[in-house]
């Protein structure tokens, strides 16, 4: 049965957050980034010295040495990355391969366009199109899409002309609608667009939830965030709203707590609602390793799950920890990697 939620909605916006400098797209659900990498990040963390890219381990070793022209994430072991020309000249293509864990090598570069590792494909451009490559970086789905999305619980969202669907690791088709938007599928739902309708979807296509909105989030630890006129509030998936419609922001759960906004003011609640940490921040990030981000006076440091300062502010950008490891700035330039206690792993000096 289609359950039809009373949530009018619809731009999508970003919590002022740690990542606040690089915001999403405001007029459609955008993936960018693979929903379940293969693996967290192999361990290592990418670096940059002298416009020269290289990586990091945990402990802020430098072990893959800065030589290349940018950078990506590692998922499944490997990470994207783009080369400079001959004798280290700005490269006149963009031209990307993707490397292993010791630097080298292990699919040459080729590609146009290169994402990251999930569920043990990538999507990679070819000819100005989008495609699929396995590990070894055979073309698994030869596509030929506009676009060409992560694949989550099975299935990617591609862009075939100027509609969406979603395919299976075949590259078969597995819904017959023509969607305007796509995210990727999280905990067994998908939100689309959908005559100018927003929707949520099951794995076989059919209508599960239906909400008239202007935004909302995918489902993470059951709840997804959604606005209505200027409120935002939480759904189940079942349609109904366990939290009510009564914050001026709302971010998707993070290990049992969420950032909200009330009063200006960024604070915390759990999974009923709750506020367990007093709305005072002007920005919040997601908890991780048992930390959060948060704005204080213009700066970012991180508090505990008692809502403590454990690391001052100090900051103008601050990440969310990842194998008890982040990168924060000082100043729009001097990136740094620190460990839970706000101890400097990287640059040694």
């Amino acid at each position: 049965m289609k359950r039809i939620v009373a949530i009018a909605v619809i731009t999508f916006t970003t919590l002022a957050g740690p990542q606040a400098a690089t915001p999403q797209a405001a007029s459609r659900p955008a993936q960018t980034r693979p929903t379940k990498p293969d693996s967290p990040s192999a361990g290592l963390f990418p670096i940059f010295i002298e416009r020269k890219g290289g990586y990091i381990d945990v402990t802020g070793k430098v072990v893959i040495t800065p030589r290349f022209y940018s950078t990506g994430t590692f998922s499944g072991g490997l990470a994207p990355v783009r080369p400079y020309g001959p004798r280290g000249t700005i490269p006149k293509k963009q031209i990307y391969g993707y490397i292993g864990a010791t630097g080298k090598f292990v699919i040459r570069a080729r590609f146009q366009q290169a994402r990251g590792f999930s569920e043990g494909l990538a999507a990679v451009m070819l000819a100005k199109k989008w495609c699929y490559i396995d590990k070894k970086g055979k073309v698994v789905i030869k596509g030929g899409y506009s676009s060409a999305g992560d694949f989550s619980d099975g299935l990617a969202a591609v862009r075939i002309g100027q509609w969406y669907r979603y395919i299976d690791k075949t590259g078969k088709i597995v819904n017959r609608t023509d969607f305007t938007a796509a995210r990727a599928y999280s905990e067994g739902l998908a939100l689309v667009e959908y005559g100018k309708k927003w929707l949520y979807i099951d794995k076989t296509g059919r209508t599960v939830i239906r909400i008239q909105a202007q935004t909302a989030r995918d489902f993470v630890e059951g709840l997804a965030a959604a606005r209505v006129g200027n409120k935002w509030g939480y759904i189940d998936q079942k349609g109904k709203t366990p939290i009510k419609l009564r914050f001026q922001d709302a971010r998707s759960f993070s290990k049992g707590l969420a950032a909200i906004k009330l009063e200006g003011k960024y604070g915390f609640i759990d999974s009923k609602g709750k506020v367990v940490i007093a709305p005072q921040f002007q920005g919040a990030g997601d908890f991780s390793d048992g930390l959060a981000a948060v704005n204080i006076a213009g700066k970012w440091g991180y508090i505990d799950r008692a809502g403590t300062v454990v690391i001052k502010p100090q900051y103008t950008i601050a990440t969310k920890f990842r194998s008890g490891i982040a990168a924060v700035y000082m100043g729009r330039k001097k990136q740094l990697y620190i460990d839970t206690k706000g101890n400097v792993l990287w640059p040694k000096d």
